[in-house]
């Protein structure tokens, strides 16, 4: 069973549906396209992220946490004005691995591509 732990005021309350996600359409139909709903994480995590809240969400992997996090900051992103010809990040994600970096860099490529921002993968040891 998930054990979750959720602490703060007036937190947000977490959604069952994509649709309660308030993502724009296109996100909610490329989930739908691959998920039948979220997972807890995202459940939890989403409407907390979105409202622009900090957190520390703590999962087991394969529960949904890459989506968890990069979801909210790219919808975030996609939604401010454009910063004209600015060539700096608007998101910066570190992770511990190549690996795990090059994971979560396909992930958002998907959902990047269809909001027309780019994505960056750095890391260093490659051969």
């Amino acid at each position: 069973m998930n054990q979750v732990t959720v602490e703060g005021d007036d937190l947000p309350r977490p959604v069952f549906e994509f649709a309660e996600a308030s993502f724009p359409p296109y996100v909610t139909d490329m989930l739908l396209a691959n998920f039948k709903k979220p997972t807890v994480i995202q459940s939890i995590s989403w409407p907390i992220a979105l409202s622009g809240r900090d957190m520390v969400s703590i999962a087991k992997t394969g529960s949904g946490k890459t989506l968890a996090f990069i979801l909210p900051a790219i919808v975030h992103t996609a939604g401010q004005s454009p910063r004209g010809h600015q060539k700096s990040p608007s998101v910066l994600v570190l992770l511990p691995t190549r690996e795990l970096a090059q994971q979560v860099d396909e992930v958002a490529k998907l959902y990047c591509k269809v909001m027309n921002l780019s994505v960056t993968c750095l890391f260093g040891g490659a051969p």
